[in-house]
Order: structure tokens, then C-alpha cells, then sequence
């Protein structure tokens, strides 16, 4: 028995067990986590520090580009009939304007309440779907009835163990 395996009290298999395959993989993959880990940290604190130095020059950009973006539109809602003259677009030098009109319903928050007491059902959208927890707690004969079946489900899963500086 190793020092390791006897210091922490676990069972060590010899080399050609199933067992001591299936423990040795399992070193490799806490091994390899680790690693993964330390390099997406490593990464992540670069990715970062590159956000922070182009976001002085950005955020100022972006901000702008913002209150451009909004003057043009007052413009556009302001000065519509002199830019427009009766067209729906305007060509200009470095871009085309466009103006747009339809008709929009507003719907009152309460509307809702109010159609169902005028029983104008095609109004409603309901969304059905089956509810898997409550199905699942069918008995079998009820479940044929359906079409479902239960069926045995295998899995597999492991748990790591902390890498200690000994796995290293």
C-alpha cells in the first residue's frame, strides 16, 4: 500500500484490476480539471484586462454613437414634414432616411380581465403542455394508456476527489 493510500485510509488495487484502471483514470481526469481550470482562470484574467484598456476608448465611442443616433431621430420627428415632403424616404449623401407610418393597437393592461367577460375566447392565447412530474407518478396502466412507458434508465457518473499536491 502506498503512503498516500494508507494515509487516507483508502483501498489500493493492484496494476491489471478493473479497479486500479478505473482509479488511475480518475487521477488523470482530477489532473487534467486542474490544469483546464488554472489555464481558463489564466485566460479569463487576460480576456479581462483587454476589456478594461479598450473599454476607456470604446464606452466613450459607444456613448456617442448613442446621442447621434438620438439627435437624428429628434431631427427626423421635429423637421418630418420639411425632410420627408409627403416621401417615405430621403436620399441623402451619406445615408437615406426613412419614415414609416402604421397603425398600432395599444392594449390596456386590464384588457385581458375584460375580454373574458365578454367571453371573446379566440382572444386568448393558452399554452398547454404535459406536466412530466405529475405523469411520472402515473401507475403503468395509465401510462399505456397514453403511450408512455417507464423504462429503466442507467447512468454513469464520478466524483473527484480534491487534487492534493501527492496526485501532482
Amino acid at each position: 500500500m502506498t503512503a498516500y493510500a494508507d494515509r487516507f485510509g483508502m483501498p489500493e488495487y493492484p496494476p491489471g484490476d478493473i479497479r486500479w484502471d478505473a482509479d488511475k483514470l480518475l487521477k488523470d481526469v482530477g489532473k487534467a480539471t486542474a490544469k483546464l481550470k488554472t489555464a481558463e482562470a489564466e485566460a479569463e484574467a487576460e480576456i479581462e484586462t483587454v476589456r478594461v484598456h479598450y473599454a476607456r476608448g470604446i464606452d466613450p465611442l459607444r456613448d456617442r454613437l448613442k446621442e447621434l443616433d438620438k439627435e437624428l431621430i429628434t431631427l427626423m420627428k421635429s423637421r418630418c414634414v420639411p425632410l420627408f415632403d409627403g416621401m417615405d424616404t430621403v436620399k441623402l449623401l451619406h445615408g437615406i432616411l426613412l419614415y414609416a407610418r402604421e397603425m398600432k393597437v395599444s392594449i390596456p393592461r386590464d384588457a385581458l380581465l375584460k375580454i373574458k367577460g365578454q367571453g371573446w375566447k379566440e382572444a386568448i392565447l393558452i399554452a398547454e403542455s404535459v406536466d412530466r412530474a405529475v405523469v411520472e407518478k402515473w401507475p403503468d396502466e395509465r401510462l399505456v394508456v397514453i403511450g408512455a412507458k417507464r423504462k429503466e434508465k442507467k447512468s454513469y457518473s464520478y466524483e473527484l476527489k480534491e487534487v492534493r499536491s501527492e496526485l501532482k
